[in-house]
């Protein structure tokens, strides 16, 4: 229910932030406020690490589509049970 809904939000939420964070504090100081967004950012260019950072997109991309999914399950099962 409305858990399973604030945590996909929140995590589609946690990408939106970056440009605030990257134009304000670039991740620092000491990466407190690095985002998953923003590592991914840094594996693939800052870093030069392409494949790195391409493979952690690829598994938030994953994760969230999981918890998407999930949410989408659980709202069809409890609107079914109001019926």
């Amino acid at each position: 229910g409305p858990l399973m809904v604030a945590l996909v939000l929140r995590t589609i939420e946690a990408f939106k932030v970056f440009d605030i964070i990257w134009i304000m504090t670039r991740g620092g100081p000491a990466n407190t406020t690095r985002t998953l967004s923003i590592l991914v950012y840094q594996e693939g260019f800052s870093f030069q690490r392409a494949g790195s950072g391409a493979s952690l997109a690829l598994i938030v991309t994953l994760i969230v589509s999981v918890l998407a999914l999930a949410y989408g399950t659980m709202l069809r099962k409890t609107a079914g049970s109001m019926v």
